[in-house]
């Protein structure tokens, strides 16, 4: 430690307040649970995705393939918009299980 110890009546005050600090229970759960450094939200997303039924992944490739074959047809910027975002919709989540199972291969799940 740098600098001086801490006075009698410093180490009073720090304790008091060590003790008001360690009474808080939310504060406690709240610090408990902190991860550092990471997002968690891409790793809950990956997770929500991954539990998408088989039938609505199906379903979200043939609207895909629907959309496409039209958006080809038509060739209009406002087509192709509502294309591109379903065909990443798309192709996310038949990529989710596999991701999923790397990444929960990767830390040690």
């Amino acid at each position: 430690m740098d600098g001086p110890a801490l006075s009698w009546h410093e180490r009073r005050i720090l304790e008091e307040i060590e003790t008001g600090l360690a009474a808080d229970a939310r504060l406690a759960r709240e610090l408990s649970s902190m991860r550092r450094g990471r997002l968690r939200w891409p790793y809950r997303l990956l997770r929500a995705a991954a539990r998408v039924p088989t039938p609505v992944v199906t379903v979200s490739v043939a609207v895909s393939l629907a959309l496409l074959v039209v958006g080809a047809q038509l060739r209009t910027v406002q087509a192709l918009v509502p294309v591109g975002l379903a065909v990443a919709a798309t192709l996310f989540l038949l990529l989710a299980r596999p991701l999923r199972r790397l990444v929960a291969r990767r830390r040690g799940q």
